[in-house]
């Protein structure tokens, strides 16, 4: 690795810790792309930065644990289904070319753009009586939500190195 290189993961890597603590997100939208632009096979980037999300996850869980945030239920849900799944995401990037899992990958950042702004327009649809009942009668059974998010934020771990912030957070 060039010396250079290293400057810049330095620099990724503060970015991303930043980010991770401040917004839940960073591992795979900043990580995968930056080892991706230094050379690195996008299944390496993957791998890396599945490892380097554990570390700001346990700091940032012990942190949200201090400030009275830390809710069990819902991280055994979410957290377990997510462990089972990740598992098949890594086995389908490693036999998905290297330019389609980009792409796929690209598109996902797309969605997660859609996401994060979804919550705001239906905040504004609620505020119309006429709306009021159709979102009350699409709530789904709260369990059953968090296995899905869990072992759907599994599966793009393992396929794209994300961490629960590109899904569970939105």
């Amino acid at each position: 690795m060039l010396p250079h290189n290293w400057l810049i993961l330095a620099i990724g890597g503060l970015i991303y810790g930043v980010s991770a603590g401040f917004l839940g997100i960073g591992g795979g939208s900043l990580i995968v792309p930056l080892l991706v632009a230094l050379g690195y096979s996008p299944v390496q980037a993957i791998a890396t930065s599945s490892l380097s999300i554990f570390i700001p996850a346990i700091f940032g869980t012990i942190q949200n644990w201090r400030m009275g945030f830390f809710m069990l239920k819902p991280i055994v849900l979410l957290g377990f289904t997510a462990i089972i799944t990740a598992q098949i995401g890594a086995d389908f990037a490693d036999k998905i070319a290297s330019d389609l899992l980009l792409a796929a990958f690209g598109v996902l950042l797309l969605t997660n753009i859609y996401l994060v702004d979804l919550p705001k327009r239906l905040n504004q649809q609620q505020k119309h009586p006429e709306t009021e009942e159709i979102i009350a009668s699409n709530i789904t059974n709260p369990i059953v939500a968090r296995i899905i998010t869990g072992s759907a934020a599994g599966v793009l771990a393992g396929l794209f190195g994300v961490g629960s912030g590109i899904i569970m957070v939105p």
